[in-house]
């Protein structure tokens, strides 16, 4: 009789282990499934950026960028890769600071008048003086870097801004 126990007890004490082992890859799997669907709404949700260069005269002009889509951000960073002939002022609030003789090719959203960084609103648009070269693109491309308010982070989003043709240089 107590040999009996003592086999029953044992089987009870596998099944109790398969058990809590089947249980702990359950859970395993359920939370790489969340990560799965995290990024996955993560990425539903990644901002939309538009870009316009408008001519301010001669070699000047403003760079506007505009949100598109529908949720506000906490922090936009812009980056001009290099080559396009086109760089940040680099007296201007935003702009991020560069050794003297480098060209400015970063900037962020910021308060026009304090220059602390600042988010951007849904059809809200930020503004950046830039200088363009001789030679330069006529359609150029941004990288941009949000942040979201809840801590989300997207990269690499891709801007196009149409430069406007200098008109003081068309031939008539």
């Amino acid at each position: 009789m107590a040999m009996a126990s003592l086999v029953i007890a044992l089987i009870a004490l596998v099944i109790a282990l398969l058990s809590a082992i089947y249980t702990r890859r359950q859970a395993v799997e359920a939370a790489g499934l969340h990560e799965i669907e995290r990024a996955r709404h993560l990425e539903e949700r990644r901002p939309t950026l538009s870009g316009e260069i408008k001519r301010l005269g001669g070699a000047t002009a403003r760079l506007d960028v505009t949100l598109e889509s529908h949720e506000p951000l906490s922090a936009v960073e812009v980056v001009i890769p290099r080559g396009q002939g086109i760089t940040f002022d680099r007296n201007v609030y935003g702009v991020v600071p560069v050794k003297p003789g480098n060209v400015a090719l970063a900037a962020f959203a910021c308060n026009p008048y304090t220059g602390d960084a600042a988010g951007m609103e849904p059809r809200g648009t930020v503004s950046w003086k830039i200088d363009l070269a001789d030679k330069h693109v006529s359609d150029l491309r941004l990288e941009a870097i949000c942040h979201g308010p809840a801590g989300q982070r997207w990269d690499a989003i891709l801007i196009r801004a149409h430069v406007q043709p200098d008109i003081s240089k068309t031939v008539w």
